[in-house]
């Protein structure tokens, strides 16, 4: 395989199934996010060999009633294009299985079928139809990219009525703005008038040749599978095979902040969404990351932390209160439901037990508490194909190769001094809140913050 292409193996005999996964990944841009979103959803139609979803649906029962599906997504400043395949493991299939495998392959060559699958999904998809007839023009199938665009464009246009994503989302474009992280992982609807078959399979020939491409296999596998799986994949990818290096910059931690930011937008909303951006500065691999992991517990990782049982519990002032790692980013996101009049009395208690931890202010058996359910958390990952496969993915985009274990040794390592130690670090950066507007003669917003409508902005995807 080519520098920057890698096959990783991922061998679990606890598992009954079998995941495959590749992934390209690109540094998010405006010129290519959004085909960055179109193109899995066009790939997932089909492939030349089995062009619409009836014959690739056919395909996966002769795999053993096997899944395939493709999918966009955002880590750090990068985008990551991937397509998937799951099956059954052969050893869990029993003797009924091969039975009603019908004239499907034999069972343990099912995840060399599901590379193949994988790999002409990217290098091989559905063409368009003879010359002339509605299909044609470009190297993919027009009604197939003029149906995903319409379907992108609605999901796009959708993004604000989930109220906590799009909070999420406001949140993080504010604090980092000027980054790639800013961008949202669906593209701009904007953009997709410009996009037809020959821009997007342009963009599709252009992860080929030079995008940093990762195939993950996971589960019960042995070594001549895997060897199997990596020569499928760049027969059917010649270019992965190249000696062309493919390389992009990690993911940069979020700049450290000046002065504090509040963000204040109106929608229609019955429930306001408060979401409170920290910067930490520590990103996965850092020393400091596992205390800040722990950390984050403390503070709004579980329900029996901090701002659970402040704000929610006992304050009784929002419907719910958690905080999460952005672990490409080195930013903490807390996040909460409220009554818009609750707004300054929740804030307060925030920043009172952000400044208790920064303190030092927690118990040891709070300490222990939290831990046990981080480690407990961490041990549940590594029996998830998913977690396991998009934990590493996250590694490499802050430049890092991590093995699935390494995590849970960092935090087994973990001691209250250094979670005391890395407590000082985080700083509010952006408070953000989503609330329906005052009535007429209300106050809007105190002096000194920024208000604007949330259908605006420069940075809003939504925007036409």
């Amino acid at each position: 395989m080519a520098p920057g292409a890698t096959v990783y193996v991922m061998p679990a005999p606890r598992f009954k199934t079998i995941h495959l996964l590749l992934a390209f990944r690109q540094v998010l841009g405006r010129s290519a996010v959004t085909k960055g979103a179109l193109l899995p959803r066009v790939l997932r139609r089909g492939t030349r060999r089995w062009p619409d979803r009836r014959t690739l649906a056919g395909h996966l029962e002769d795999l053993f009633g096997a899944s395939f599906g493709t999918s966009s997504s955002k880590m750090g400043d990068h985008q990551v294009i991937e397509a998937t395949f799951s099956s059954a493991a052969p050893d869990a299939l029993g003797r009924s299985g091969w039975r009603t495998a019908g004239s499907g392959p034999a069972g343990r060559a099912v995840p060399i079928h599901g590379a193949s699958l994988l790999a002409m999904a990217f290098s091989d998809p559905a063409p368009p139809g003879p010359e002339g007839a509605s299909l044609t023009t470009g190297g993919l199938r027009a009604d197939y990219v003029r149906e995903e665009k319409d379907g992108l464009r609605r999901d796009i246009e959708a993004v604000s009525d989930d109220r906590m994503s799009y909070a999420h989302y406001r949140c993080v474009s504010e604090m980092c703005r000027g980054e790639p992280a800013a961008l949202h992982s669906l593209g701009y609807s904007a953009d997709l008038h410009d996009i037809g078959p020959p821009e997007l399979d342009g963009f599709r020939l252009g992860l080929l040749e030079a995008a940093p491409a990762a195939a993950y296999l996971v589960g019960p596998v042995d070594d001549v599978t895997a060897d199997q799986v990596a020569e499928v994949l760049a027969r059917e990818i010649p270019a992965l095979a190249s000696d062309r290096p493919r390389a992009i910059p990690p993911s940069a931690p979020h700049r450290r902040p000046g002065d504090e930011r509040e963000v204040v937008e109106h929608a229609d909303v019955e429930q306001a969404r408060l979401v409170v951006g920290l910067h930490t500065g520590v990103v996965l691999g850092d020393e400091q990351f596992a205390a800040q992991v722990v950390y984050n517990g403390l503070l709004g990782g579980f329900i029996h932390s901090r701002l659970f049982r402040r704000i929610r519990e006992e304050a009784g002032l929002a419907y719910y209160a958690w905080s999460r790692v952005m672990p490409a980013k080195g930013l903490i996101l807390i996040s909460c439901g409220i009554e818009a009049g609750n707004y300054r009395l929740a804030l307060d208690l925030i920043r009172g037990e952000l400044a208790s931890l920064g303190a030092g202010d927690f118990t040891g058996d709070e300490f222990g508490a939290t831990r046990n359910s981080v480690l407990a958390l961490a041990k549940a990952r590594l029996d998830s194909a998913s977690s396991l496969v998009y934990g590493h993915l996250e590694a490499l985009a802050t430049g890092l190769e991590l093995d699935e274990i390494s995590p849970w040794r960092e935090l087994e390592r973990v001691t209250e001094d250094a979670v005391r130690e890395f407590a000082s670090r985080p700083v509010i950066d952006t408070v953000y809140l989503l609330a329906r507007e005052p009535k007429t003669g209300a106050e809007s917003a105190p002096s000194g913050r920024e208000t604007w409508p949330a259908d605006q902005g420069s940075e809003d995807p939504l925007g036409e």
